[in-house]
């Protein structure tokens, strides 16, 4: 190759260099698709106070909608709402979120769920469009299986809603369950603001009460986000599989097993049919579950197969729960009352979490 033909490849090359570096100063956003973009031209010192939305371009795919970013949305109130399907708390939120969308797209309301795993399970997409069909979400969502969104966020919990004004500032926040009537006053608020003139809402939004004492908490089988509730003096031990002998007493608040179990970081799982209980007080009993399709995971109340008239959504009338995949499964619905609530679960049936609200 001739020398000058080299000197030209090297200074285009070193021009090309220099440009990405320039590109790199003034838009710092370029090398992290979920970083926020830059502000609109003008915006008034009063906005710009405001924290920048980050985008969505993080997501691994979009269900319900091609991909979106903040930028497009720029005119329109965006409501970001962060689940996790197996998450009970999220799932308790679902018909408010849906309500809001329902009643303010027609005003410039766009909600984006961004569905962050909290198990491995959750990120399969299949499931994740189970869900939405199960629950009936219409609203879009980003599948943030890489937790790039979160992250960009600085999110923390499950559920968590972020409220973003016609300039793509975020304005309110909100995390976990109730508190409803408030973010739709600020919904209406933001669209007021962008030049809407959004209807009456249909009704009062519901809030979670709150008024019925302590309620037991949310119990992991494992190790999945820095906690275990195994009660059983043998402990958990990850990794391993775990003989447990029949305990006499059960204190509240923790998972007592019976028999062996192989533990995961995640899950317990039954090496044959075996019991797991628990001492709790709520209105509301759900568990996270997963095992062989189609096989009976028997629901037992203070010892007793529970009654049809207590038993959660999708339990039979034969105290049954039949297993369908990785899911939340509704198992207690009554009175803010203490039970014992046990669940056999099948030979290679998994036990992830207890979860309980007040009803």
């Amino acid at each position: 190759m001739h020398p000058d033909t080299k000197r030209r490849i090297a200074l285009a090359l070193a021009l090309v260099a220099i440009g990405g570096v320039i590109l790199a100063i003034e838009k710092p956003w370029a090398g992290n698709p979920s970083a926020a973009p830059p502000p609109p031209a003008n915006l008034s010192a009063q906005e710009l106070a405001f924290p920048a939305a980050p985008d969505f371009g993080g997501a691994t795919s979009w269900l319900g909608s091609a991909p979106l970013k903040v930028a497009d949305l720029r005119g329109h109130v965006v409501l970001v709402d962060f689940w996790t399907y197996s998450c009970i708390n999220c799932i308790h939120t679902f018909p408010h979120v849906e309500g809001f969308y329902e009643r303010y797209k027609g005003d410039g309301l766009v909600v984006v769920g961004v569905h962050t795993p909290e198990f491995g399970f959750e990120r399969n997409v299949d499931n994740i469009a189970g869900a939405r069909e199960r629950y009936h979400l219409t609203y879009p969502t980003a599948v943030d299986s890489d937790y790039a969104i979160w992250d960009a966020y600085g999110n923390r919990y499950w559920p968590a809603e972020y409220l973003i004004d016609q300039y793509g500032r975020v304005r309110d926040t909100h995390f976990g369950e109730g508190d409803y009537d408030q973010t739709e006053a600020a919904i209406r608020q933001l669209l007021a603001e962008a030049g809407h003139a959004p209807k009456a809402p249909a009704g009062e939004a519901v809030n979670a009460t709150g008024n019925e004492g302590a309620i037991t908490p949310e119990l992991y089988a494992s190790a999945a986000e820095g906690r275990v509730a195994i009660g059983n003096p043998e402990g958990y031990h990850e990794g391993q599989d775990v003989a447990y002998a029949p305990v006499s007493r059960l204190d509240p608040d923790l998972i007592y097993l019976e028999g062996t179990w192989r533990e995961t970081h995640e899950n317990v799982t039954a090496l044959a049919p075996e019991n797991a209980s628990v001492l709790f007080r709520a209105g509301a009993a759900n568990a996270v579950l997963d095992g062989p399709a189609g096989a009976c995971a028997a629901v037992f109340l203070d010892g007793q197969p529970i009654p049809a008239s207590l038993a959660g959504r999708d339990v039979d009338p034969n105290a049954c729960l039949r297993l369908d995949g990785p899911r939340s499964y509704d198992l207690y619905a009554g009175p803010v009352e203490a039970h014992t609530l046990a669940v056999r679960l099948p030979a290679g049936g998994a036990l992830f979490t207890f979860d309980f609200s007040p009803g």
